[in-house]
């Protein structure tokens, strides 16, 4: 048997099937007993492979590791682009509800009705609380743009999954005074 890859900083260990797939163990003392066993036919006397990477069971239901998995098996129940686009929208639509409710109003709706309003204060929150709208607006649909490509592949989970914790990190802050 040979061993190729870091075993200290894997987290899988993989033979490579003559169907183009992969079999995957989690620790390598079940590797070595699977490739010395003659019994296990498709693991007796192969080479192992040490890895952390992710796998991914494709359209043919064959296992792959995540950067080897040819583009038209790549099997997504989830739109990944529609997913991220509904969840930023009812996140900054959350933020900006809990802003107006937290300052005393019952819905953003009653807040956009004092836009003509001759009261000064009222017509100047709901005026600030546009401008805090389009910049949560602004920042969501530049990250949706410049990420699209991404998004619509959905075959790197770990840089979607970084997209949403840059979203969140990154989204614009609440000004902290009331009535801004």
């Amino acid at each position: 048997m040979n061993l190729i890859g870091n075993p200290k900083t894997a987290n899988k260990f993989y033979i490579r099937l003559k169907d183009g797939g992969i079999e995957y163990v989690n620790t390598i003392s079940t590797a070595r007993m699977y490739v010395n066993d003659p019994h296990i036919k498709s693991w007796y006397k192969q080479d192992v492979y040490a890895t952390n990477e992710n796998v991914i069971k494709g359209k043919d239901n064959k296992l792959y590791l995540e950067s080897e998995i040819p583009e038209d098996l790549i099997k997504s129940d989830i739109n990944h682009f529609t997913q991220f686009k509904t969840q930023a929208e009812e996140y900054i639509k959350s933020t900006l509800l809990k802003k107006v409710q937290s300052d005393g109003f019952d819905s953003l709706e009653e807040v956009y009705s004092w836009k003509d309003s001759s009261i000064i204060q009222f017509n100047q929150y709901c005026l600030k609380l546009f401008e805090y709208r389009d910049k949560c607006y602004v920042f969501y649909l530049n990250l949706l743009e410049n990420n699209k490509s991404l998004l619509e592949k959905g075959k790197d989970i770990n840089k979607i999954n970084e997209l949403y914790k840059y979203f969140i990190e990154k989204f614009p802050k609440l000004p902290d005074k009331k009535y801004f």
